[in-house]
């Protein structure tokens, strides 16, 4: 439930309190008719927020069916539950954006053809995330505690995360990698078929970045990685006007025409 409509529940019985207080005649007569009221109003504010919900997840499927054809409700469910189970919804900019970026990434598409989306690059599905890069955030950047509200939010197990490793490499240039097992990559592949499970490590990516760098920054890492937006940055590069920013701007111009 959003703060804002756990504010309201509050201060209604916060009036409920003050009129008890200066009317305990008609409190001690009325107690269970006071007390349906309150329960009442809380189904009421319930039923704003899904309300909220829905019209948000009607917006998406909207957006989404203006890139992808095929698209489902099930897919702008998943995208929301993301945005805010991870408050990537803190401005409008922050929310809008959240969806370009995945409408940039994969035309809103996870599978292709009963095969999971994959780029020339290995990205995967909606949210084109690397299967090295989905195992160094589980493996190497989750905590138990996040793990475990991953799982809350419906995110199959992860162990596979517990037994297979990394290999540390030292490269010709003196550069440390991390080197994932190909039989590491198809179990991550596997797991990140589950759409659910996808976008909420995407959520979780982003989150994280966002409270690190800000949530410009973040947008940037998330396409170039953190080695290449270092050095941007140093640079003195404005990520404002980097590419991944005006293709996310692009798909904002198609939806708002």
């Amino acid at each position: 439930m959003r703060i804002k409509h756990l504010f309201i529940i509050l201060t209604a019985l916060l009036s409920f309190t003050i009129f008890a207080f200066n009317n305990p005649r008609e409190v001690d007569a009325d107690f269970f008719k006071h007390s349906s009221s309150v329960s009442v109003l809380g189904a009421l504010v319930l039923s704003m927020e899904e309300a909220r919900f829905d019209k948000r997840k009607d917006s998406i499927y909207s957006n989404l069916l203006v890139y992808n054809k095929d698209a489902v409700k099930t897919t702008a469910i998943n995208i929301l539950n993301a945005i805010e189970a991870f408050h990537l919804d803190e401005t409008k900019q922050m929310y809008e954006y959240s969806l370009f970026q995945l409408l940039y990434e994969s035309r809103g598409i996870h599978m292709n053809g009963g095969s999971l989306l994959k780029s020339s690059a290995g990205a995967l599905g909606i949210c084109q995330i690397k299967s090295t890069t989905a195992f160094h955030y589980l493996k190497l950047v989750m905590g138990e505690d996040d793990m475990d509200f991953l799982s809350s939010l419906g995110a199959a197990p992860i162990s596979f995360t517990v037994n297979d490793k990394v290999s540390k490499v030292v490269n010709g240039d003196g550069k440390t990698i991390w080197v994932t097992p190909v039989k590491t990559k198809k179990k991550v592949a596997k797991w990140m078929e589950n759409e659910k499970n996808s976008t909420l490590l995407w959520g979780f990516i982003m989150r994280r970045n966002t409270d690190k760098y800000g949530h410009i920054n973040a947008l940037v890492i998330y396409n170039t990685g953190k080695g290449t937006w270092g050095k941007l940055r140093k640079s003195g590069f404005n990520m404002n006007s980097h590419s991944y920013l005006r293709g996310i701007r692009k798909v904002e111009k198609v939806l708002n025409n």
